[in-house]
């Protein structure tokens, strides 16, 4: 397995210092390519990634995406946002409606496949989500509860007319204390097999939970996420 450590996309100049592909070789916005995976990281303009006009600078990036999801080379497409495409919150499902119309554009392409992203990491919301896979249109992780102190979640379930969630990050700093963990996401990709390891870490290293991916299987047929609490650290 080599690791691809995903450090807290809320977090300003993370995501955002990617840049669209201007054409040559050496300047692409795809961060690690691994036999069955392809990574791909997407400047989104203030939550849209469909230019406006042919002269618009993320015209480039828009005609890269087209064309990456366009190959059939049995790679699965990885995508990486500042900002969420989905939520499972009234105001924030509202903000995303610009994002969720470019991928909705982007994947009506001719040519281009209805499931070409396998998934997408993205962050923005001070929150950490586990989306419900089969109501989207890919695997869709939250990891944006890094860098800005912030409340422990406490949400039960989706806002009505949102995105619906398997699991939210309830870790905390000190029991009862309140205050939210930070985390980031490890992508442990294999050189041998379809299998993408992705473990959630907090500030501390210590690991909150882990789940599959498998390029061979599908997206909705890997490993389920499973949560680890050996510290007791988990809000009731």
């Amino acid at each position: 397995m080599e690791p691809l450590p995903l450090y807290r996309p809320c977090r300003p100049g993370i995501l955002a210092d990617a840049k669209p592909n201007s054409g040559r070789r050496d300047d692409s916005a795809r961060i690690r390519m691994v036999p069955t995976y392809l990574v791909n990281v997407a400047v989104d303009n203030g939550g849209t990634l469909k230019p406006n006009g042919a002269t618009d600078p993320i015209a480039v990036q828009w005609n890269w995406l087209i064309e990456i999801l366009k190959k059939n080379d049995g790679k699965q497409n990885v995508l990486l946002t500042h900002h969420q495409p989905v939520s499972a919150h009234t105001a924030e499902f509202h903000d995303s409606e610009p994002l969720r119309s470019d991928v909705a554009a982007l994947l009506a392409t001719e040519g281009v496949r209805p499931d070409a992203i396998f998934g997408w990491f993205f962050g923005h919301e001070h929150r950490c989500a586990l989306y419900q896979d089969s109501a989207t249109q890919f695997n869709a992780r939250l990891i944006g509860n890094g860098c800005i102190p912030h409340q422990v979640q406490t949400e039960d379930q989706a806002d009505p007319g949102c995105t619906p969630f398997m699991k939210v990050n309830r870790r905390q700093t000190d029991p009862n204390s309140g205050a939210a963990t930070s985390m980031f996401v490890m992508l442990n990709f294999s050189d041998s097999n379809s299998e993408l390891l992705i473990e959630y870490i907090d500030e501390d290293y210590q690991v909150w939970g882990s789940e599959v991916w498998d390029a061979a299987k599908g997206r909705l047929a890997g490993a389920q996420f499973t949560e680890t609490d050996f510290d007791n650290k988990l809000k009731a």
